[in-house]
């Protein structure tokens, strides 16, 4: 599971950093929770591994924290104060139209 969250991750990263490939009108807010969520699934696995050394049964517990963090991503997404994009409307946090 950490390799294949190392992957679903760096493909996020991907298609981030190349603009063309998203849509026109999404939201910064959507975009900082879809990396919130892809970031999980690794950091759940390395805990995991990380446990397992410690106590092999308690390692299980970690991969909740995937559950835990999928729902946590919209807070987290909400919760950062982060100026928003040329072209968005503060009010709604969606694009103008022209």
């Amino acid at each position: 599971m950490f390799i294949t969250g190392l992957i679903l991750y760096a493909n996020w990263s991907y298609v981030k950093r190349r603009k063309y490939l998203l849509k026109k009108d999404i939201a910064m807010r959507t975009l900082r929770a879809i990396k919130f969520r892809t970031a999980s699934l690794p950091i759940a696995s390395a805990l995991a591994i990380a446990l397992a050394f410690v106590s092999p049964p308690i390692s299980n517990v970690a991969y909740v924290l995937i559950g835990i963090m999928m729902e946590m991503a919209p807070l987290h997404a909400r919760s950062r104060r982060q100026p928003l994009d040329v072209g968005e409307d503060k009010r709604q946090n969606m694009p103008r139209a022209v």
